[in-house]
């Protein structure tokens, strides 16, 4: 939704009723005025936090894994818009397995992929009152402790059903 609005205020240069009234919807905005805040504040978001995953893989394939700098930053924005997106896609034959034990490539692309699962809402809400839970809306508390039960049941779950596998651990 945010780049279907995002297309119709770069080819426009406005938003027609429609399109104004489907992004208030999908962004939760209150006020149709609002909606080119909330929609100009998504994609710089989006476009900050690849651009710092990005440049960590970038800097990492280039120094680490001897690609040519066009190579590595292609490579680096790649996998750094797949991972935000959660679109799970590699431009490796064996996915990212050949980085396994490089914590430079996959914990970016960890971070990546659980903050863009967090969603643009429950982000803009920690941004505006991190240092109060208590006025977190549901929507902010269900997700963040989905996330935190999810990350830890499933670390658990995956250490002991492989605990004794050399093969994976």
């Amino acid at each position: 939704m945010t780049l279907a609005t995002l297309f119709a205020l770069v080819l426009a240069g406005r938003l027609g009723l429609r399109a104004r009234m489907a992004a208030q919807v999908e962004t939760k905005t209150l006020q149709m005025t609002d909606v080119r805040r909330v929609v100009r504040r998504i994609v710089l978001f989006s476009l900050g936090f690849e651009l710092v995953i990005a440049v960590v893989l970038t800097a990492r394939l280039a120094m680490g894994y001897g690609e040519s700098l066009g190579r590595a930053v292609y490579l680096g924005v790649f996998h750094s818009i797949s991972a935000f997106n959660n679109g799970g896609f590699a431009l490796w034959s064996d996915s990212l397995m050949g980085f396994v034990g490089d914590p430079w490539i996959i914990l970016p692309i960890n971070i990546a992929v659980i903050a863009g699962g967090l969603g643009f809402p429950v982000w803009f809400e920690l941004v505006r009152s991190w240092r109060r839970p208590r006025t977190w809306s549901v929507l902010t508390r269900l997700t963040l402790g989905t996330s935190a039960v999810l990350l830890v049941l499933g670390t658990v779950v995956f250490t002991a059903a492989e605990w004794n596998n050399p093969g994976t651990l």
